[in-house]
């Protein structure tokens, strides 16, 4: 599933959104910042609908964990052909446009939330069977309070990590924050 995610799903999903531009025409562009906000919003939601869905069938017959990261993996594709904050900011040269992209990330993270809240509701009980033995079940609350609080530590240390403009580096952050993630939602 995971080799899957990372040779088909997320390379479709990157294609969908490949034709969202900057506003120079270029790559450097999120959902809100770039050409054309219409399209890019509909391409955006399109490629989440396709890895959540991908995510369902894989949460359905493996557990959730598995279906959000192959879900998750599979949208680092799109994430990973776009631009970074400072690249924004600096085609622009607006520093406004911060608070349309912490709207933006407003925005993505509760349809990441809501995603992970389905693959959870999906999950037949193969994630969940260690946890009622040891007589602990989580409900909505504990789950979204693990959630934000995995989120918050993650965005943290994603900061701190990528400093710089590679991709790769804002990848490689990307992932030491999902385990950190990970580890604190668990926990």
């Amino acid at each position: 599933m995971i080799a899957l995610a990372v040779l088909v799903v997320g390379p479709i999903a990157a294609w969908l959104c490949r034709p969202i531009r900057g506003t120079d025409g270029g790559m450097i562009s999120t959902v809100l910042v770039g050409d054309s906000v219409g399209p890019a919003i509909l391409r955006t939601l399109l490629a989440m609908g396709m890895a959540t869905l991908f995510g369902a069938g894989v949460a359905r017959l493996f557990g959730w964990r598995l279906g959000c990261f192959v879900a998750g993996v599979a949208l680092a594709w799109p994430a990973w052909e776009h631009a970074g904050v400072v690249q924004l900011v600096r085609m622009t040269g607006d520093p406004a446009i911060m608070t349309t992209l912490a709207i933006e990330g407003g925005v993505m993270l509760g349809l990441t939330l809501g995603a992970a809240f389905l693959l959870y509701r999906i999950d037949p009980g193969i994630d969940r069977t260690p946890d009622a033995m040891r007589g602990v079940v989580p409900g909505i609350g504990g789950v979204l309070a693990a959630a934000l609080a995995a989120g918050t530590l993650a965005g943290i240390v994603v900061l701190i990590i990528a400093m710089g403009e590679q991709r790769a580096q804002t990848f490689a952050a990307s992932i030491v924050g999902a385990i950190i993630a990970g580890t604190v939602a668990r926990i």
